[in-house]
């Protein structure tokens, strides 16, 4: 992401999500690109599901800067709600935090990329 590259170069220690700074959070997002990268190289969306957090900030980051478009899903809609969005937007990966794993397998029998 050029916005966050350029902010890691002007200010590197300054603060930016909870206590990380610019550049910390800018490498941590390099490094989650990279992982990804030929995970999703065929895939032009995806999907992320998962509570608030420096960590998904950092996934979120990294896919938007490898130019996939993102579907942010709600972790508080029904089943239904979710099968549906992921369905009907032809998404063939949904990426998720540890915590939300066991709650994707369980409702809808989908295994998770391991980030």
């Amino acid at each position: 992401m050029k916005w966050l590259k350029k902010q890691a170069e002007l200010y590197p220690q300054k603060q930016f999500l909870n206590d990380s700074t610019f550049a910390q959070i800018n490498q941590e997002v390099n490094k989650m690109a990279e992982h990804l990268a030929p995970l999703i190289d065929n895939q032009s969306r995806v999907a992320l599901l998962s509570e608030n957090s420096v960590e998904m900030a950092v996934v979120l980051f990294a896919l938007l800067g490898l130019s996939k478009e993102v579907l942010l899903l709600n972790r508080h809609l029904t089943e239904y709600e979710l099968a549906d969005q992921i369905k009907e937007l032809k998404i063939d990966k949904v990426f998720t935090s540890d915590l939300l794993t066991a709650f994707l397998f369980r409702k809808f029998g989908l295994v998770t990329l391991a980030l």
